[in-house]
């Protein structure tokens, strides 16, 4: 079901039928995606006046994405991929994410350290072990960072 149609179905709820609007969803999904324990981030495709991608912008990072990152949401949110990881071009990362959003191909891939994170918030963040995996969004592409080791911690518990 996406969203557009959400206008227009109904749910039975204890007084009766009542509409679900797209306000509402953005509003429940936003939750959602902010609580996941593993790491959601939205970027956009930059691009030149050819239409080639040159950048990604990040447009939405939640808490467990800057956790991984070690970066806050400021320092994420609004700002470039290349600016904040420059290694990305160097080590074939931002190839493959283009290529995600040109042929719609997911990427599912091992956390890489490609920056250097002294001064961060979280200096140790890109040293766990994650999986990522990268699925083409419009003109862009959504990252959900699987947090292994948060798991392993939360089991032992």
């Amino acid at each position: 079901m996406s969203f557009d149609s959400l206008d227009r179905d109904t749910d039975s709820g204890p007084s009766g039928p009542r509409t679900w609007s797209s306000t509402v969803v953005d509003e429940r999904l936003a939750g959602f995606l902010a609580n996941l324990p593993d790491g959601i981030v939205i970027d956009r495709a930059v691009r030149d006046a050819t239409g080639q991608i040159v950048d990604f912008e990040v447009e939405f990072a939640n808490e467990a994405a800057c956790r991984l990152t070690g970066m806050s949401q400021d320092e994420l949110i609004g700002h470039r991929i290349l600016d904040l990881f420059p290694g990305r071009l160097e080590n074939g990362q931002f190839e493959a994410y283009v290529r995600v959003v040109e042929t719609g191909e997911p990427l599912i891939r091992a956390s890489l350290c490609d920056h250097d994170v002294r001064g961060r918030s979280d200096p140790e963040g890109f040293g766990r072990n994650y999986e990522v995996s990268v699925t083409r969004m419009g003109d862009g592409y959504d990252c959900v960072l699987a947090d292994f080791e948060h798991f392993r911690t939360i089991g032992h518990r």
